[in-house]
């Protein structure tokens, strides 16, 4: 039990302070903290109607899910002096918001008073005055739950200490925030400016006991909208409104408005309960410097504050983790794709090394070709390549094949010039053929330039040397045979080239069609299918020229918030099944977000790594179709990418020349 002076002095510190309290205590008979009157310039400026918008790092005090909508890092101090009262009120505010988690913030707000007249229960004034602090730390939490809504909560100590007596009390506030246009799913445009909030103030009370009893800081609910309204000049004009209701005290109204005058400057008023308010706000670069007039009881309160942005903000945060996340599945299938690269050449290698072993020649260098054509210039090829020319070139001359082997040392010794095995039996072939033909030293010259144009691929130069040749000798039987070789070269290769077109055409890659045809018409005007693939090339060019003019003309529609979602959800499912390694869904997932939204974040490149590889790996196979419909997905993809219009250039002509210098199709 406390004596009875000090707990006279008590009462009477107690009913000044409620006096001067920018509180309003008259209207609620004293039932109120001077917290219920809230802080931050802005909010109070606007006569306390910030509920619907709490879009600051004050959100804590009036609306903590207004939390869940900051984007960046911010700092908010205000300061306020009652000169006449010898009191004043100072707030602090940090709000730190994470793109993963949400938004988490601080606050201190502190309010004193001193000089109060103490007095004993005879009411004789005693020497010393009373003073009274009281101050509130509130740890704050808000969320979005996807575009429409927002939750937070605020846990907070309340501690008070006057006339020698002190005691602290927990509480707890809540609140929403709804965004109309998100919530209601329409894009009307007076949807899209409008917000509503509710927060409910001591939804637990903080009770102080300082005395004797404790004495509990009532429940206060409040309610508000907030309206982005167009103003004049291209600007909007925020008009917010609040109500307000607590136990035993009417309903207040709230309201304010803001006008951004210029992107510096910003203007504000309202009416909190009946008093005027207004404010001003000049910012420059995430730097805000406030000032708010209030109408008070006894004198008008002004107040100064500061707020600072910093940091990138929540989208920023979200798109940097995002990327890094990116980055590091792109470095783990880079590294995947130039293993399976690795692994690869080198089964295709140790295939060759054993097709050699076996002496079968022609085996090995159709899978040379195979690896000259994904892999070209490989160190090791080379080597081998010349080893297996070698060995079917002997093979041809102990057949007694004089003109094939003669040209399979010639391809030995173009790609080992100083190879003295091919350079030897090149010589003993052309001799051995010049023999048996009794040609004269023109006819041999000619006979050997011929060969060596089919050595080259210059099919149609061979076929001319070789025609001359049986022009001076019909009974010459080695021109004759190459002579019918190279006509039969010319037709494979025609035909390949005329159906590689075809493809081209059918995958609508007219672009890629046009230099095959072309070959195609130099090696043999007049080949089969040569005239209808060129028709229907022309017809797929105007069929692309009829859609580009269609799309040009039509206006391209934005994505909906759902396209994005969707998008955002095959992406995601992509990648998870990429670091999952199910390749075959994560290029369903991509597939599909390409037929949505092509060039949507990396899926461009995920789709051609993976239609190359997998082309690679059907070439190596000797599935040649297969592998040159894969990289055209990948031209369909990238009509630019190099790697997968070499390939497929390469492709339909690599192991065709290889059997042609085999000496194969007698």
């Amino acid at each position: 039990m406390m004596s009875a002076r000090p707990s006279a002095a008590l009462i009477c510190a107690l009913a000044l302070i409620a006096c001067v309290s920018p509180a309003h205590a008259a209207d609620d008979g004293g039932t109120r903290s001077v917290f219920a009157s809230g802080a931050g310039n802005r909010a109070l400026a606007l006569g306390g109607a910030f509920v619907g918008l709490a879009d600051d790092a004050s959100a804590m005090i009036w609306n903590p899910a207004g939390l869940g909508i900051r984007q960046r890092f911010e700092i908010l101090a205000t300061h306020a002096e009652y000169a006449d009262l010898g009191s004043q009120q100072d707030f602090v505010a940090v709000v730190l918001p994470n793109w993963r988690w949400g938004t988490a913030g601080i606050s201190i707000l502190h309010f004193g008073i001193g000089g109060v007249e103490q007095r004993d229960d005879r009411n004789l004034l005693l020497d010393g005055g009373l003073s009274d602090s009281q101050t509130e730390i509130a740890l704050g939490f808000g969320r979005s739950l996807g575009n429409a809504v927002s939750v937070g909560g605020t846990v907070k100590l309340q501690r008070q200490s006057l006339a020698g007596f002190s005691g602290s009390g927990l509480g707890l506030d809540a609140g929403v925030l709804l965004r109309a246009g998100a919530l209601l799913r329409t894009n009307a445009d007076w949807a899209s400016r409008l917000t509503w909030g509710l927060s409910v103030r001591n939804l637990i009370p903080p009770s102080i006991r300082l005395d004797q009893e404790s004495v509990p800081d009532p429940a206060v609910l409040r309610s508000g909208i907030g309206f982005r309204a167009p103003a004049p000049g291209g600007r909007s004009a925020l008009v917010l409104l609040d109500f307000e209701k607590s136990a035993g005290v009417a309903t207040k109204l709230h309201a304010g408005m803001e006008l951004q005058l210029h992107p510096l400057l910003g203007i504000r008023g309202g009416f909190n309960s009946g008093r005027l308010t207004a404010g001003t706000a000049v910012a420059w670069r995430g730097f805000s410097v406030d000032y708010t007039y209030e109408d008070g009881d006894i004198t008008g309160v002004h107040r100064f504050g500061i707020s600072r942005a910093l940091g990138m903000t929540v989208s920023e945060q979200r798109e940097a983790a995002s990327q890094a996340k990116e980055k590091d599945l792109q470095a783990r299938l880079d590294d995947a794709f130039q293993k399976r690269q690795a692994k690869q050449v080198e089964d295709l290698l140790a295939r060759v090394q054993a097709s050699e072993a076996r002496g079968e020649y022609e085996s090995a260098l159709d899978l040379l070709g195979t690896v000259d054509l994904l892999y070209p210039n490989h160190p090791q090829a080379a080597a081998l390549q010349a080893a297996a020319l070698r060995g079917r070139g002997k093979q041809l001359e102990d057949a007694s094949d004089y003109a094939a082997a003669a040209l399979v040392y010639g391809r030995a010794l173009a790609i080992a010039p100083g190879d003295s095995a091919a350079t030897a039996g090149q010589r003993r072939c052309r001799e051995a053929g010049d023999r048996r033909a009794a040609r004269t030293e023109s006819i041999r010259r000619k006979f050997a330039e011929a060969s060596d144009a089919f050595a080259a691929d210059s099919l149609p130069a061979a076929r001319i040397g070789f025609a001359g040749i049986l022009a001076v000798d019909p009974k010459d039987a080695d021109a004759a045979l190459m002579l019918r070789r190279t006509e039969q070269a010319i037709a494979r290769r025609a035909a390949s080239l005329i159906k590689q077109a075809r493809q081209s055409i059918e995958a609508q890659l007219p672009d890629e069609a046009e230099g095959p045809l072309a070959e195609a018409r130099n090696l043999d005007p007049q080949a089969d299918g040569l005239r209808d693939a060129a028709a229907a090339l022309a017809r797929a060019r105007a069929a692309a020229a009829g859609v580009a003019a269609v799309v040009k003309t039509e206006k391209p529609q934005p994505p909906s918030p759902e396209q994005d979602r969707e998008v955002e959800a095959l992406y995601r499912g992509g990648q998870t099944a990429m670091q999952e390694r199910r390749l075959d869904d994560a290029l369903r997932y991509w597939e599909l977000v390409w037929s949505i939204r092509p060039g949507y974040k990396r899926v461009d490149e995920y789709l051609k790594r993976e239609y190359l590889m997998r082309g690679m790996e059907f070439f190596a196979s000797g599935k040649l179709d297969e592998a040159v419909s894969c990289w055209q997905r990948v031209l369909q993809v990238d009509p630019k990418d190099s790697r997968a219009a070499g390939y497929i250039a390469r492709a339909r002509t690599q192991q065709a020349r290889t059997r042609e210098i085999l000496g194969e199709g007698r």
